[in-house]
């Protein structure tokens, strides 16, 4: 599979992902959704899903705050001041620094993550792998 199909895949499910969690939860509320990209803005998959965010919040059916260029070792620092926040939703990536992500997670529950990782779905992530060699892109929890 190319890797240009694997990044629309990863895409679709994120944003189907955020589409059924917009779907469950009230609608008098706008949902407060947070993105962290350890790229620039502009690297094609993170900017992919960027734009959709902010259409959506152009569209007033969320809140969004993103950062980027965000580093492995400020990542975890910056989840958790998102969780802290009041975030409801955040996306991002966690490839080299999954079990952080998911110690953090556990310390949210009210939180939902979408992360790219390598590992599988443990209940309060849901990753999409990019790594073609081990899972490919529909490993959807």
């Amino acid at each position: 599979m190319k890797h240009e199909d694997i990044m629309k895949r990863i895409l679709f499910l994120a944003v189907l992902g955020l589409a059924l969690f917009l779907g469950t939860a009230a609608m008098a509320e706008k949902i407060k959704v947070a993105g962290i990209y350890t790229q620039p803005i502009q690297q094609k998959w993170d900017a992919t899903l960027h734009k959709a965010l902010l259409k959506a919040q152009e569209a007033g059916e969320i809140e969004y705050v993103w950062s980027e260029k965000v580093s492995n070792t400020d990542y975890i620092r910056v989840l958790r001041e998102y969780s802290e926040a009041g975030v409801q939703l955040i996306v991002g990536e966690a490839f080299g620094i999954s079990r952080d992500v998911r110690k953090v997670a556990k310390d949210y529950p009210n939180v939902a993550y979408l992360m790219g990782d390598t590992f599988g779905p443990d209940g309060r992530t849901s990753p999409c792998s990019t790594n073609t060699s081990t899972t490919p892109a529909n490993s959807w929890a």
